[in-house]
């Protein structure tokens, strides 16, 4: 499985732990979260009841228009839907347009220019608890490693579905809440809206090493590192509302040993009075590997550094000697080869400052540098590849920017790099790239923006995340981290970074600088624009 799907896998387990046991929040997000790792138009999440006949049906449109009922119901009488539940297993519909499959009485207007479509059961041992449909506007859309990472997203769902459906069906007919309690798999303590413990299940007892008599009347405090507007329900209004809490925290044993737990919290009624329930999981196997993976890949990049920094010592040397070589192609070679050479090391160099910034590490070294300079000199670097692609960088510097700014010079270039290299990846031959800097409200504000197609809505809160990446037909293609170390390396000097868009007219990124950053010195005398590179 890519590092991708691997984030959107695991940030979709934790927004659905987060839902608890709603089943109408947990359906909704299911789908939503899940449409949206895969970039899909449409989708929908039936689930069934015990005889088989639809429960729940919840669709996703990526437009917004879940208004489409009667497409979906033909879907669900006479489509793939009917397919999966029946045979139990993954089906592909690689284009609907010619797959006897899929239902050809449909509107015309949905799905007009084809596609294809998956389905994949939700199965909890031999039954189906449901079945999940999505339908991308690509023929053959869904390949081996997409169709794997929803069967890992089905298991998921299967148990979260799961769980719910037997907790609503519980408290349907009526079982004692008791019951649930006691049995449940995670550690539950019950506290009174001061945060005492007023009972506490058999698992919680297990884990932490307590009698259950023991625990009555201690405070939630005790077992949790918590603040107090966290405990106090009357200080904090999402509790007071009805809705849940979700953060992590440390739980401390009888013995004092730490356990690092996701908690889940919520007000509800227990012998007809007001209380607080906090569900605690464990993930000490989840932050062990996280920290190897962490680990291992810090030793890979540092290793890196090794290797890449002989390689470019030497074709800088090859360079000095083939300089007047007598074949022109020679010298044109060695310089696709050093800038390819930078490139990658700037990548290995992002990835370690990612980790160590995620991590919490300060690896800023600040220094007064010439703004001025700073930005030329990403122009100097990026020209070759714009000149290649037929592309200009029209920049415009306003006449009041500081004459020079207190930031770490090598890692701010590498942020104005990877946004002009970003922009020319989207960019089409003969068209131009704007980089602009200038001076608001009292910060520094830089940004690059594109003539590409534009970031679609859905995406723009997204881009800035690791391994996330805007998806085009024929478009570039990448892991997703450039704009990760983006985000991290302007955060860090304490500004903020974005991007505006509107789907088909380009894409702009803009960061600001505070004025921490800026050097009062008499500004230099310097025209407002520099001159255009192409």
């Amino acid at each position: 499985m890519s590092g991708e799907n691997f984030e959107a896998l695991y940030r979709i387990a934790r927004t659905l732990h987060e839902q608890g046991l709603d089943i109408h929040k947990t359906l909704r997000t299911a789908i939503s979260q899940t449409a949206q790792a895969l970039q899909v138009q449409h989708g929908c999440l039936i689930t069934f009841k015990g005889d088989g006949q639809i429960d729940h049906a919840f669709v996703y449109a990526a437009d917004g228009d879940n208004t489409r009922a009667d497409v979906w119901n033909v879907l669900l009488d006479h489509g793939l839907v009917g397919y999966v539940q029946y045979g139990r297993r993954t089906v592909i519909i690689r284009n609907i347009q010619t797959d006897p499959r899929w239902p050809q009485n449909l509107d015309p207007s949905f799905a007009a220019e084809g596609g294809s479509a998956i389905g994949v059961p939700l199965l909890k041992g031999q039954y189906v608890l449901g079945v999940l449909l999505l339908l991308h506007n690509e023929v053959d859309y869904f390949g081996d490693e997409g169709s794997a990472f929803l069967e890992e997203v089905a298991a998921i769902l299967a148990a979260a579905i799961g769980n719910a459906v037997d907790y609503r069906d519980a408290r349907r007919n009526d079982l004692p809440y008791q019951t649930l309690f006691d049995d449940a798999i995670n550690p539950i303590l019950l506290t009174d809206l001061q945060g005492y413990i007023i009972d506490a299940n058999r698992k919680a007892c297990d884990v932490l090493g307590y009698e259950r008599s023991e625990l009555l009347r201690m405070p939630i405090s005790r077992i949790h590192r918590l603040d107090k507007s966290t405990v106090n329900v009357q200080g904090n209004a999402a509790l007071e509302q009805g809705e849940e809490m979700a953060f992590r925290t440390i739980a401390i044993t009888a013995t004092g040993q730490e356990i690092p737990i996701l908690v889940r919290t919520r007000r509800i009624k227990f012998d007809d009075r007001d209380v607080l329930e906090w569900v605690e999981r464990d993930f000490t196997a989840q932050m062990e590997l996280e920290q190897l993976r962490r680990d291992l890949s810090a030793m890979v990049y540092h290793d890196l550094r090794g290797p890449l920094q002989n390689i470019r010592g030497s074709l800088f040397k090859l360079d000095e000697v083939l300089a007047s070589h007598t074949n022109r192609l020679v010298p044109t070679l060695l310089q696709l080869a050093l800038r390819s050479t930078r490139q990658l090391q700037r990548m290995v160099d992002s990835l370690l400052d990612i980790q160590r910034l995620e991590d919490g590490h300060n690896i800023l070294k600040p220094e007064e540098t010439e703004l001025r300079a700073l930005l030329g000199e990403a122009i100097q670097l990026v020209s070759p590849i714009y000149h290649e692609a037929g592309q200009e960088i029209v920049p415009h510097f306003a006449y009041d920017l500081p004459g020079y700014i207190k930031v770490d010079s090598d890692i701010l270039l590498r942020v104005i790099l990877n946004l002009l290299e970003n922009a020319s990846k989207y960019t089409p031959t003969n068209s131009k790239v704007w980089l602009k800097a200038m001076m608001q409200d009292g910060e520094l504000l830089i940004s690059v923006r594109d003539s590409g197609p534009g970031i679609p809505a859905d995406m723009l809160d997204r881009v800035f995340d690791k391994f996330s990446r805007v998806k085009h037909r024929g478009g570039p293609k990448g892991v997703g981290l450039g704009l990760a170390f983006c985000r991290l390396a302007v955060e860090a000097h304490g500004g903020q970074i974005w991007v505006e868009s509107q789907e088909g007219q380009g894409a702009e990124f803009i960061f600001t600088l505070p004025p921490s950053c800026i050097v009062k010195s008499p500004p230099k005398s310097n025209t407002s624009d520099m001159a255009s590179v192409s």
